[in-house]
């Protein structure tokens, strides 16, 4: 279309093309706001899931360090990470001095060197639990959980 055949058109046909563009524009504007709402969603969602996470790891291994229950903790590392679907891929329990009570899964070699893992590994969302029992302290849980089941969401 050159704009000399633009000017020459009827207004009719004026009128239809611009009103076919305005209907273009606004269905694109409403896709996007709604992937926007979208990963919205999701990114709220995953910080609850995340901000739950604590107190939930907190109740099942606390008392099982504090009692240096090796057995349960082991089987309850080994059932996280086999039975979580793919969600939990690793799991160190350790206590204040970084003596490894428990571990399940590939963790990584800067956790079980005592460092933090790096932030920009994969599709992984690497946790630090501090576990309290009564108020005290009484040993960490390091956790890898994996991004991919938001990720695809997000894609789609």
């Amino acid at each position: 279309m050159n704009l000399w055949w633009w000017l020459q058109a009827s207004l009719q046909r004026k009128l239809s093309v611009s009103l076919v563009l305005v209907l273009v524009l606004s269905l694109g504007l409403a896709v996007f706001v709604g992937l926007r709402q979208v990963d919205r969603f999701a990114d709220e969602q995953l910080r609850a899931q995340q901000s739950d996470l604590p107190l939930w790891v907190n109740a099942a291994f606390s008392a099982r360090v504090f009692e240096q229950d090796y057995a349960a903790l082991a089987d309850l590392t080994q059932r996280m990470v086999s039975t979580g679907e793919g969600a939990v891929v690793y799991v160190q329990v350790e206590d204040l001095s970084g003596r490894i009570y428990a571990s399940a899964g590939s963790v990584p070699g800067r956790v079980q060197a005592g460092l933090a893992p790096e932030s920009g590994q994969s599709s992984i969302h690497h946790a630090h639990i501090p576990l309290s029992l009564g108020g005290m302290e009484v040993g960490q849980v390091f956790m890898g959980l994996s991004m991919e089941a938001e990720e695809a969401a997000r894609s789609r």
